[in-house]
């Protein structure tokens, strides 16, 4: 379709100039937008499939890579029964993928913001020592000469656990 917008009307408009749907085969590569694509021309009686960029055979030395010669290319393979087309799931199927996508991109995010906060403290001769799992004494310079003094009403608390409701009651970081 060369240069369609990625907007199922536009696409179906340029479909429909070429036949009916059940004379056409639509290919195109998995990317970030999903399988949307696939299902909404899949619904309308039109053969889709999704290919694995992984899986799409190259010639040696073709490094030039552009979005016409990428679909020339799709269509020669398409045509001569070279490619492979990948497994569509199902929109729940899907939608698990998603939430756990979504999981280890939060569980990532959260491990770097504590290390980010660990060398900040470091730098700034802070150390502190686990009382409770996720739940640790940070410790001044000061603090640490003598520890035989009370820390403990002085100390303050930090919980990369804690839950934004916490953290604004006043019971996380910076509590005493």
């Amino acid at each position: 379709m060369g240069q369609t917008p990625h907007e199922l009307h536009a696409m179906l408009n340029v479909l429909k100039h070429w036949g009916e749907p059940q004379g056409i085969v639509a290919v195109y590569e998995a990317g970030p937008t999903g399988y949307g694509v696939q299902r909404a021309l899949c619904a309308r009686g039109y053969r889709c499939e999704v290919v694995a960029p992984s899986l799409i055979p190259r010639r040696a030395g073709d490094r030039i890579k552009t979005d016409r010669r990428d679909a020339l290319r799709l269509a020669e393979l398409s045509r001569a029964g070279e490619l492979t087309a990948i497994w569509v799931p199902e929109p729940r199927d899907e939608a698990v993928r998603d939430v756990c996508r979504a999981r280890e991109d939060a569980v990532g995010t959260r491990l770097n913001a504590r290390q980010q906060l660990l060398a900040f403290l470091l730098r700034h001769a802070v150390t502190f020592h686990a009382m409770a799992p996720g739940i640790f004494r940070l410790m001044a310079p000061a603090e640490r000469e003598d520890l035989g003094s009370n820390v403990d009403q002085d100390c303050k608390f930090f919980s990369p656990l804690a839950s934004a409701g916490e953290r604004d009651s006043g019971k996380g970081l910076g509590s005493r």
